[in-house]
């Protein structure tokens, strides 16, 4: 018997199958799925105190239990402390831009990267004064062209391979 305290590492496979997961008082062996886009209150007081708080399930879009798990299986597989889950690259792209640049940022860009990643950067990040300057992706390694790579300079999106 495995004790509480006594819980093995977990390898990569285990990690893929059952981190994050918290099973629920009915036992399943995987975690269920959650589709619904709200969540019920006991009363207006309890929605009062979620809305507020936000600690609790509110809304699908906000939180979901099963998007939950997912987030976590992810950030255990990649080491990392957590993990935001988004509808889409796109969506993943904007995000992290929106939490890291402001304006009088500089981002440097692979030249390679998908071509309404261009367009983001261009037509939007501009109006909200972040600079850019494209790069050819055998151009993007640090150490080699340091001179692209200025003060001001936020992010530093590559090409991955």
């Amino acid at each position: 018997m495995i004790f509480p305290d006594e819980v093995p590492e977990l390898g990569f496979a285990s990690l893929a199958v059952r981190a994050g997961q918290v099973r629920t008082q009915e036992g399943e062996h995987a975690e269920p799925m959650f589709l619904t886009s709200s969540f019920v209150f006991a009363n207006a007081a309890e929605a009062a105190e979620r809305f507020s708080t936000a600690t609790g399930n509110i809304y699908s879009r906000f939180t979901n239990p099963t998007v939950r798990v997912f987030q976590e299986r992810l950030a255990a597989l990649e080491g990392g402390a957590s993990c935001i889950a988004t509808s889409s690259g796109m969506a993943a792209i904007l995000a992290t831009c929106m939490a890291l640049l402001k304006s009088g940022d500089h981002l440097v860009s692979a030249n390679a990267v998908f071509g309404t990643t261009v367009s983001l950067f261009n037509q939007y990040l501009a109006k909200f004064g972040v600079a850019v300057t494209y790069v050819p992706v055998s151009y993007t390694h640090l150490r080699a062209h340091e001179t692209v790579l200025d003060l001001v300079c936020r992010l530093l999106l590559e090409k991955k391979k």
